[in-house]
C-alpha cells in the first residue's frame, strides 16, 4: 500500500506491518504491487519494475527480517515432507508468520499428527470438531451415541436430515466433509488415549470423568453449557495444577452445598441438556478449539488456570483465574 511518496506499508497487523521508506518511484511502485504474505520471485519482479536487483535484494531482506513475507517454498515444504493440503492454504500463510521460525508448515505437520477426543456433540461440540478439522488435526475421537434432536440443525454443519441420527455418526461424516482424509473413530476412546479431550456439558462437569480422563494421560478442556452462558475452562493437564478438582473446592469454600449440587446438575445434564444457542454454540465452540490447538502446537494456552464464561445476549468471555487450593493434592504431583 502506498502511502506516500517514496514510502509503502506492507502488511497490516500491528504486530510485523512496517513501513518501508527512502524508496524511488520504480521501487515504491515494486513493493506497491505485493499480496500480504506472498511467495515473491524478487528478481521477476526487479525485472519487471525497473529495480536494479542488487537493490530488491536488499529491499526483500528487509522485509522478511519483519517476517511480511511467506518464507519460500522449500523452507514451507521441502522435499522429504508431506504437502500441505491446498484447503489449509491460508493456516500456512498465517502461522507462517505466526510461528517463531516461520516454518508453519512444520506446525500444521505436526498438528496433522494429532489426536482430539469430543465428549458430548451437540452444537457446540459440533463445532469444536469441525473447527479442529478445518484447522488441520489430523485425528478425532467423537463420543456421543445420543440422536440429534430437532432444534440441532444449522450449526457445526448439522443438517435436518441428521435429525433423529447418532450425533457421534453425524459429526464423523461433517468432519470428513471438512477435511478429507482426517481420521475419525466413534464411541470412547479406550482403543487408544487422545492428546487432548474435549469435554462438553450441560450444567457442570462429571469430577469423576475428568479424573479419569486425566489419569488416562489426557489434556482435559471441559466446556459446561447452562441455562443461556457457558465457561470453557480451566484447561488441565495431568498432574498439573490447580487442577478441576481445586475448582470444585473453591466452588465448596463458597457453598458448602456444592458437592450435592455438583452431583444433581450432572445428572440434569444427562437428562436433560442445555438449551445450547446457535451464538453461542459457534464462539464457544470455536474459543474451546483455538484452546486445543494451542496446546497441540506447544503455546501456554489462555484457559491454562483460568475460565473464561460468555454470557448472552452478547457474550463477551469474562477470565476467571484460579489457584491451587490447599486442601487438593495436585500441586504434589506437579513437575519441579
Amino acid at each position: 500500500m502506498t502511502r506516500r511518496r517514496g514510502e509503502v506499508q506492507i502488511g497490516t497487523d500491528p504486530r510485523w506491518a512496517v513501513r518501508v521508506s527512502g524508496l524511488d518511484r520504480a521501487e515504491a511502485h515494486m513493493l506497491a504491487t505485493l499480496t500480504d504474505l506472498e511467495e515473491v520471485p524478487f528478481e521477476g519482479l526487479a525485472l519487471r519494475h525497473g529495480v536494479e536487483e542488487v537493490r530488491a535484494r536488499e529491499l526483500f531482506r528487509l522485509l522478511e527480517e519483519a517476517r511480511v513475507l511467506a518464507p519460500a517454498p522449500v523452507h514451507r515444504r521441502g522435499t522429504d515432507r508431506t504437502p500441505v493440503p491446498a484447503r489449509l492454504g491460508d493456516d500456512l500463510q498465517v502461522h507462517s508468520l505466526l510461528a517463531r521460525d516461520a516454518d508453519g508448515a512444520a506446525l500444521l505437520g505436526a498438528r496433522a499428527r494429532r489426536t482430539v477426543g469430543i465428549e458430548g456433540l451437540g452444537r457446540t461440540g459440533a463445532v469444536v470438531a469441525s473447527t479442529l478439522a478445518a484447522a488441520g488435526v489430523g485425528a478425532l475421537v467423537l463420543d456421543d451415541p445420543r440422536a440429534v434432536g430437532v432444534q440441532e440443525p444449522g450449526v457445526g454443519g448439522i443438517t435436518e436430515r441428521d435429525v433423529d441420527q447418532p450425533r457421534e455418526t453425524v459429526v464423523a461424516r461433517v468432519v470428513t466433509d471438512v477435511a478429507p482424509g482426517i481420521t475419525t473413530r466413534t464411541g470412547t476412546w479406550a482403543d487408544g488415549a487422545p492428546d487432548v479431550v474435549v469435554l462438553v456439558d450441560s450444567y457442570a462437569t462429571d469430577p469423576e470423568r475428568a479424573r479419569t480422563r486425566l489419569e488416562s494421560g489426557m489434556a482435559v478442556l471441559p466446556v459446561v453449557v447452562r441455562e443461556a452462558d457457558a465457561v470453557v475452562g480451566p484447561f488441565v493437564v495431568p498432574r498439573g495444577a490447580p487442577c478441576l478438582r481445586c475448582v470444585g473446592l473453591h466452588h465448596a469454600d463458597a457453598d458448602p452445598d456444592w458437592p450435592v449440587l455438583v452431583a444433581q446438575l450432572c445428572s440434569r445434564g444427562r437428562r436433560s441438556p442445555a438449551p445450547q444457542v446457535s451464538v453461542l454454540a459457534h464462539l464457544v465452540g470455536a474459543f474451546a478449539a483455538s484452546q486445543v490447538l494451542a496446546v497441540l502446537d506447544g503455546e501456554v494456552p489462555a484457559t491454562a488456570g483460568a475460565s473464561y464464561e460468555f454470557s448472552l445476549p452478547q457474550p463477551i468471555g469474562r477470565r476467571r483465574e484460579w489457584s491451587e487450593h490447599p486442601g487438593c493434592e495436585c500441586a504434589d504431583h506437579v513437575p519441579a
